[in-house]
């Protein structure tokens, strides 16, 4: 089984296309969605589409942070493989299965999509997300050929169960400490390029430096 987790925090109007991303694509595995929220109108909707589809769960996040909300959903997950995700992206229509190609090696402990931006490149803050995305697609296509560390991408990874049980609390960047705990403890990092995960990027200076911040704080710690 796959259990896809969607962590959102007051993302009511992309929650639904996160979500529909998943259950429009051909998965041949049994799998389960597992979104969690703590805001209401977030839950709102995430209840709507459980109502229509017994796959869709809804967990209440106590808005703890990121980690809370992860280990509530670890402990609940069925999967043998769990896909990590946000509210605010969507997912190609063959993510899953692309993903789950690597597994296929039991030395694989966790995989990386391929964010691609949807911003503008006519304009100085798209032009960077495609410039920093497109870097770091290739600085992972030569990890991958060179069985390196890789650092997964928060906004479509995947990772075999049981080998991440919880993320402490206090983690600044939750995708870097899986990643990098995957890794140590002797798994093998992989990397789909087909598997694509569509992201807005911040398109004024105040919230490019503030997502800079949050970046270079939770590498640096």
């Amino acid at each position: 089984m796959i259990s896809i987790i969607i962590t959102a925090f007051k993302e009511p109007k992309t929650i639904g296309k996160a979500i529909e991303s998943f259950i429009n694509q051909k998965i041949k595995n049994d799998y389960e969605i597992i979104c969690i929220c703590p805001d209401k109108e977030t839950a709102l909707v995430i209840k709507s589409y459980s109502r229509k589809n017994k796959r869709i769960k809804y967990l209440k996040d106590p808005h703890k942070g990121k980690p809370t909300a992860l280990n509530i959903a670890f402990k609940k997950a069925k999967g043998d493989i769990l896909v990590l995700t946000d509210g605010d992206v969507y997912s190609s229509n063959n993510s899953i299965e692309e993903l789950l190609k690597q597994f296929k090696d039991n030395k694989v402990g966790a995989v990386a999509g391929r964010p691609v931006s949807l911003n503008s490149r006519e304009n100085m803050y798209g032009y960077w997300s495609h410039v920093l995305i497109d870097i770091a697609h290739k600085l992972r296509l030569k990890a991958a050929k060179n069985g390196s560390f890789i650092h997964c991408t928060g906004y479509l990874y995947a990772i075999r169960a049981g080998i991440i049980k919880s993320v402490p609390p206090n983690i600044l960047a939750d995708d870097g400490y899986i990643s990098h705990k995957i890794y140590d403890v002797g798994y093998k990092i992989n990397y789909s390029p087909n598997a694509e995960v569509y992201v807005k990027y911040p398109d004024n200076f105040s919230d490019w430096v503030n997502q800079k911040k949050r970046s270079a704080g939770g590498y640096n710690q």
